[in-house]
């Protein structure tokens, strides 16, 4: 039993698309929050181009706001890297991808890194998409061990991932991937889509429950609080209920937000101020 509290939120850059870094640093600060989750694309920070990939400014806008890096994510959803991908060049190119984000998570102290394992094609033996996945997430994690460094593996739905997207396939991973480094990131609102609740995850993966992306959605589509249907009490009681500590990211990534994020994330805000701190 415990309490979940405010301190453990964190925001996320990706709704800032429209904006500098240093808008959301300072939008951060005045939301009242303390951490943030890096989202690793253009424009904010991303090894596309070499102006966007520039550790230093990154790291000394990071330090003047007095923000705390919780979680580092590259992007992967819309990339041309997976690790699953059938081509040697693909996932060779995009091992290397992972691992330059890597290296620039443990120049920021970042003490978590979040990733999938990739998503292979739905009309192929969905255990040769999981042997090409475990290939690549096994290099990582022994990188993530030198570096000190835990791994979140992120579930997905079921229409973005024929592999990491519930509970069983997330026994498959921490079977395989078996390390005190190796752990989970659930996100609620696959949780919902597939008809489950964080209790259950909880009840099986326990202290391997890395990070939680705690969204709004209808019930997917990862939205400010008040703007779903997800059940944010029920959330929060499962969390106190296993005492959770970790990071709450509000993974706000809807394109309805783009525009006037400051704004949505703080009515957002307003609905979680309700319920915090929350205790069982």
């Amino acid at each position: 039993m415990g309490t979940i509290r405010e301190e453990q939120l964190a925001n996320m850059n990706i709704a800032y698309k429209r904006y500098s870094f240093e808008y959301f640093l300072e939008s951060t600060c005045r939301l009242g929050i303390s951490q943030i989750e890096l989202y690793c694309n253009i424009p904010h920070f991303s090894d596309v181009y070499s102006s966007t990939f520039d550790l230093a400014h990154i790291r000394s806008a990071i330090r003047k706001s007095g923000l705390k890096v919780v979680c580092f994510t590259p992007e992967q959803a819309f990339s041309c890297y997976n690790q699953c991908a059938k081509e040697p060049i693909s996932r060779k190119n995009s091992l290397e991808y992972y691992k330059r984000y890597m290296d620039a998570a443990a120049e920021l102290e970042a003490p978590m890194f979040l990733t999938g394992l990739g998503g292979g094609f739905y009309d192929e033996p969905v255990e040769d998409c999981w042997n090409r996945g475990f290939e690549l997430a096994e290099d990582l994690l022994y990188t993530a061990e030198k570096a000190d460094m835990k791994i979140a593996w992120e579930i997905g739905c079921t229409y973005v991932t024929p592999l990491l997207n519930g509970i069983e396939s997330c026994r498959k991973v921490l079977k395989r991937l078996d390390s005190p480094y190796s752990g989970l990131a659930i996100d609620t609102c696959p949780v919902i889509y597939d008809g489950n609740t964080l209790q259950e995850y909880f009840d099986i993966f326990g202290d391997k429950m890395f990070h939680i992306h705690l969204n709004d959605g209808e019930p997917d589509n990862f939205l400010v609080w008040g703007d779903g249907n997800q059940p944010l009490k029920k959330h929060l009681q499962d969390l106190a209920a296993n005492n959770y500590s970790g990071a709450m990211t509000m993974e706000v990534c809807d394109s309805r937000y783009f525009r006037n994020p400051h704004e949505s994330i703080e009515r957002g805000l307003s609905t979680l101020r309700q319920y915090l701190p929350y205790s069982v």
